[in-house]
């Protein structure tokens, strides 16, 4: 599977030299900021991406995705491996929860710190 989309990427490549150019300086950008590097011998791992394009006029922009969700020969996807961690986000609940605490608590203190002052 990971394979086969390398081929359909490359394809992509070859057709397309515009998408090819932005693809190729997006690798060396990304290799250039420490975000990978070149393998030394072949791995027996591979995350599959793929270039989302946005037209702007005649020119292209170009956002490369890295598919780390997709299944291997085996069933398993780089996403089922990872030790998932702690929640980063705050549940929408608690959010809202805490702004109506907010609005209600922070009217009440004012109004308590303006009748002192009288």
């Amino acid at each position: 599977m990971p394979l086969s989309r390398f081929y359909t990427l490359e394809r992509k490549l070859l057709k397309y030299r515009e998408l090819y150019t932005q693809y190729c300086a997006f690798m060396k950008e990304y290799e250039d900021l420490g975000h990978m590097i070149i393998a030394r011998q072949p791995s027996k791992y591979y995350i599959p991406q793929h270039a989302v394009v946005k037209r702007i006029g005649p020119t292209i922009k170009i956002r490369v995705v890295f598919d780390a969700s997709a299944k291997s020969s085996k069933g398993k996807s780089l996403n089922d491996l990872l030790h998932v961690g702690p929640k980063l986000q705050t549940d929408i609940s608690d959010l809202v929860i805490d702004v109506v605490h907010l609005n209600t608590c922070l009217p009440l203190t004012y109004v308590k710190c303006t009748d002192k002052l009288k």
